[in-house]
């Protein structure tokens, strides 16, 4: 997921021009905002995947996580807001 942020300050080098002012709009705190917020997601999908036992046990207790990651907080950036909200 980090790799966006990794890559984020580099690719303005490499992008085609036309491509280039959507880029300039990316709001780079939102972006690493994003990433962190979207980790959560990430720790659940690997929890949920093994292929070596089963991991239905692993279902509610992680649906219950993935809610309170989505719980807006006052400190929450708008663009996160719009993202919980919408989850």
């Amino acid at each position: 997921m980090n790799v966006f942020l990794t890559v984020f300050d580099d690719l303005a080098g490499i992008l085609d021009r036309t491509f280039l002012d959507d880029y300039t709009l990316i709001d780079k705190d939102l972006l690493e905002y994003v990433c962190s917020f979207l980790a959560s997601f990430e720790e659940v999908i690997e929890g949920l995947s093994c292929d070596k036992k089963p991991t239905i046990y692993k279902v509610l207790p992680l649906r219950q996580y993935l809610i309170n990651q989505c719980k807006i907080h006052p400190d929450d950036h708008d663009g996160i807001r719009q993202i919980k909200t919408f989850i």
